[in-house]
């Protein structure tokens, strides 16, 4: 299975000092060989891209400006149960886990797609 690092553009923290990585770069680094990345919006901050992480391993970077309707479509479709993103969930685990989380993405293990951290389990 292909990772997917969906990467929405907030004006929230551009520019801000504690936010000290660009969230492109940080997707970048995140990303799994043969992944992708789609950055959905438009951000303001300049992104450096380092090219050869990206080569060795083999990954995407998708765009769009997201004006094109596309999620009013994706909710259409999921409604008429035509699309079934709950199916690339592969773990769900408390918060207070979330150091497992971690460890399981790090893992790399191809049985793993997604990990959702649930906030409201105790």
């Amino acid at each position: 299975m292909m990772n997917l690092l969906l990467l929405f553009w907030v004006a929230v923290g551009v520019g801000d000092p504690q936010y000290h990585q660009a969230p492109l770069d940080q997707a970048v680094k995140m990303v799994r060989p043969a992944g992708r990345i789609v950055t959905a919006g438009l951000g303001e901050q300049l992104s450096a891209v380092h090219f050869k992480t990206m080569v060795l391993k083999e990954a995407q970077i998708i765009a769009t400006r997201v004006t094109l309707g596309e999620f009013p479509r994706a909710i259409r479709l999921m409604e008429k149960g035509l699309r079934h993103p709950e199916l690339l969930v592969t773990d769900q685990l408390a918060m207070r886990d979330i150091g497992t989380a971690f460890e399981r993405v790090d893992q790399e293990n191809p049985a793993t797609n997604k990990v959702v951290l649930d906030v409201q389990a105790v």
